[in-house]
């Protein structure tokens, strides 16, 4: 009796209204998440690129402010240059984490 109650159930038309209906919210949900996150990649690279650039910009001043390439005694500024040259990589979680060396940031997709 309960084998035919679901049978009857599965071949009616609120089941099949239900089922359309779930898709209809279901798959246009997917795609805007996947739309977000692709824009969510694509800006936080933008912006680790404006922060890199901008970071340069403000060492290249100090240096020559500094005057450190006739006088290299300047801990600090070593200290900064270490930091900046230090590669980066993409954990998976979208998070940036300084990688033992240059091989991994390279191999990374960041720029694909």
């Amino acid at each position: 009796m309960l084998k035919m109650n679901v049978r009857k159930f599965l071949r009616s038309l609120n089941f099949r209204i239900m089922v359309f209906l779930i898709l209809i919210g279901i798959i246009p949900a997917l795609l805007v998440a996947g739309g977000f996150l692709a824009a969510y990649d694509r800006l936080s690279i933008t912006q680790l690129g404006n922060d890199v650039r901008n970071q340069c910009q403000i060492l290249a001043t100090q240096l020559s402010s500094a005057s450190y390439f006739e006088n290299m005694d300047n801990q600090t500024l070593e200290g900064e240059m270490t930091q900046l040259a230090a590669p980066i990589t993409f954990t998976s979680n979208r998070q940036v984490a300084p990688s033992p060396s240059p091989a991994i940031f390279f191999a990374s997709s960041v720029f694909t």
